[in-house]
């Protein structure tokens, strides 16, 4: 991840990824596997925490099985996220709704986003 180039050369590259969110990481990774030169651009430093990170539904689940095939697993055997089923929705006025999904649906992730980004950074 290139955050500030004090240089001015000109990168020569097939793929320039712009953000090193679970997308961009996710694209990188996928490109990858097919020996695809890209580089990722992002304006923060790394690791980083992210306040609204911690939770990912089921679409990023779905992701990740595609992107890796046992990037899940190892994520779970190394705590670095837990599956849930059961969601918690609440407002600044104490108002909240708790949904418990049946085990046969996608589970959501819950993970730290400094240690998410980290695994998938790392990979």
């Amino acid at each position: 991840v290139i955050n500030h180039r004090r240089d001015k050369s000109m990168i020569k590259t097939e793929v320039c990824i712009v953000g090193a969110g679970p997308a961009g990481l996710s694209a990188a990774l996928t490109l990858a596997k097919q020996n695809v030169n890209f580089i990722i651009v992002d304006k923060s430093q790394f690791p980083r925490d992210k306040v609204c990170g911690e939770c990912f539904d089921a679409n990023a689940f779905s992701v990740l099985e595609r992107v890796g095939e046992n990037y899940l697993q190892e994520m779970v055997d190394k705590q670095i996220m837990i599956k849930t089923w059961d969601t918690h929705i609440a407002d600044e006025k104490g108002r909240s709704i708790d949904l418990k999904l049946g085990y046969e649906t996608t589970p959501r992730i819950i993970s730290k986003r400094t240690d998410f980004d980290t695994f998938l950074l790392n990979r």
